[in-house]
C-alpha cells in the first residue's frame, strides 16, 4: 500500500503523524516525537513516557542491544539507510525483531531503493520510506514479482523447500 507519494507500508495500517525532533527537550514538547538514539537517556529523564507515542532513529552504528531495556516504551524505530549500500540496518532490524522481539512500527529511511525493499520486508520492517527519485508505483510492481524465497526470515515465510512438500506438481 502507498501510503504517501514516497512510502511503502508492508501492513496496511494508518499511519501516524510523526515529528522529527533533536533534542530530548523538543521531543518532550511533541506528540508523537522520533529522536536520535543518544538523546533516549535524556527523554527518559525529563518524561513520563507511558503518556506518549515515542519514537527513536538509530544510526548505522548504533548498538541497538542498548534499547533493550526501553524497548517496551517505544512505537517506532526508524533505521537510517545513509547509502544503498550501507547493509547495516538489515542487521539491526533482524536483531530487533527475532533476537530482541521489537513488535512496535520498524521503519526503512534514507537512501532505500526498489532493489531493498523485498529484503526489507524479510528483515521484518514495516514501513520503508523511499528515497525521493524512487517512483512509488515501480516500487508497488517490485513488491509483487516474486512469491518464493530460498532461506528463512523475519517475516516468517515459509521457504521454498518447506512448500515443496505441500505442493503437488511444483514447477520452477
Amino acid at each position: 500500500m502507498v501510503a504517501n507519494a514516497h512510502q511503502i507500508d508492508f501492513r496496511d495500517v494508518e499511519p501516524a503523524e510523526w515529528t522529527h525532533c533533536e533534542t530530548a527537550t523538543q521531543a518532550a514538547q511533541t506528540a508523537f516525537p522520533v529522536l536520535p538514539a543518544d538523546e533516549l537517556s535524556s527523554y527518559f529523564e525529563l518524561n513520563d513516557v507511558n503518556s506518549v507515542a515515542l519514537g527513536v532513529r538509530l544510526s548505522p552504528d548504533t548498538e541497538v542491544e542498548a534499547l533493550a531495556d526501553r524497548l517496551d516504551q517505544i512505537a517506532l524505530i526508524e533505521v537510517d539507510f545513509p547509502a544503498y549500500t550501507d547493509g547495516r540496518g538489515y542487521s539491526q532490524a533482524r536483531v530487533l525483531r527475532e533476537h530482541m522481539g521489537f513488535q512496535g512500527e520498524l521503519r526503512a529511511v534514507g537512501d532505500v531503493l526498489i532493489d531493498q525493499l523485498r529484503f526489507m520486508k524479510r528483515c521484518g520492517f514495516d514501513v520503508a520510506v523511499l528515497a525521493d527519485h524512487v517512483d512509488p508505483d515501480d516500487a508497488e510492481a517490485a513488491l509483487k514479482r516474486y512469491g518464493v524465497w530460498y532461506q528463512p526470515a523475519a517475516d516468517d515465510r515459509p521457504p521454498a523447500h518447506r512448500l515443496r512438500r505441500f505442493v503437488q506438481n511444483w514447477e520452477i
